[in-house]
């Protein structure tokens, strides 16, 4: 059975812990129908994209949502429960505890938006999406967080898994340090790399879903992280054998059982890794042996 935080309990929680508002900033784009959800009720609330080239991007866009103030819920039950079955798995759903008004935090945090990357280039950072979120608290220095995070006094951010995740921050009511970030080349990379496994279940959840049926939601994640190791191991790079490794590894399994015909197939994706589509496509087909001969 699939287990849904509760958000309600975890901003009743939150306010009585952090004597601050509570905001929600969700990813529209991972929360579809979250603008009718809120058009519902009295909920204040505001996209980071306004008064930016991306204000008619709205379905994409990054909402801040008011959810307590003066140490009470600001946010229906109905819309907490709704929230929380949509957006405990799609990573989508981060959270900050801030003495800003809405308006101020929108505008401090619309500044985040901006970074400039290798090549003295512009780009636009999707700090709001909670993988992006994590990864970035991985690859900043010391005094990069601190700047980063002082909008707030504590950032939380639902993971891959659906559990709650914490950050501790300074906050800094001086907003003329928020300025775009700065990234080198080598973090820049590794925000880049730290993307791939996602794209990979991204792609397994779009063109192979059937195969994931069996495997809990919370753990897909890290079962795709193991695979593509284990794929690296084998030659195997680009993202198209990176997605037909899990489905080999979904379809043949790794049991006692099913020992000879896996190593079968790795024997032969060592000696011509070019043609591992090929026999993946001959495991759908209850082809393996003759795929692999």
């Amino acid at each position: 059975m699939t287990r849904f935080l509760d958000l309600q309990d975890f901003a009743k929680g939150s306010i009585a812990e952090n004597p601050a508002n509570l905001y929600f900033l969700l990813d529209h784009g991972g929360l579809p129908g979250l603008y009718r959800q809120l058009a519902r009720t009295s909920t204040t609330w505001v996209s980071l994209f306004e008064g930016t080239a991306e204000v008619n991007s709205l379905a994409v866009a990054p909402i801040l949502v008011l959810a307590g103030s003066d140490g009470a819920v600001r946010l229906p039950l109905g819309l907490c429960k709704w929230i929380s079955e949509s957006g405990t798995y799609s990573s989508s759903l981060m959270m900050l505890s801030s003495p800003l008004e809405i308006g101020q935090l929108k505008d401090r945090l619309k500044a985040r938006l901006n970074v400039c990357i290798s090549g003295d280039m512009d780009a636009m950072l999707r700090f709001f999406d909670p993988r992006v979120f994590e990864s970035l608290m991985g690859v900043l220095d010391a005094e990069q967080a601190k700047v980063f995070l002082s909008v707030a006094r504590k950032w939380w951010y639902v993971d891959r898994s659906g559990a709650i995740r914490s950050v501790d921050s300074m906050f800094n009511d001086v907003a003329s340090a928020d300025e775009a970030l700065n990234l080198s080349a080598s973090q820049e990379f590794a925000l880049v790399d730290s993307c791939e496994p996602d794209q990979v279940l991204n792609g397994l959840r779009e063109n192979a879903s059937s195969y994931l049926e069996n495997l809990d939601v919370a753990r897909q994640y890290e079962f795709v992280v193991s695979n593509i190791n284990e794929a690296k191991s084998f030659g195997l790079r680009s993202l198209n054998d990176l997605i037909l490794y899990n489905v080999a590894v979904l379809t043949v399994g790794k049991s006692p059982a099913n020992e000879s015909q896996w190593s079968n197939l790795m024997n032969a994706v060592e000696m011509e890794p070019s043609k591992f589509s090929e026999l993946v496509m001959c495991l759908e087909g209850g082809a393996v042996t003759e795929g692999v001969k």
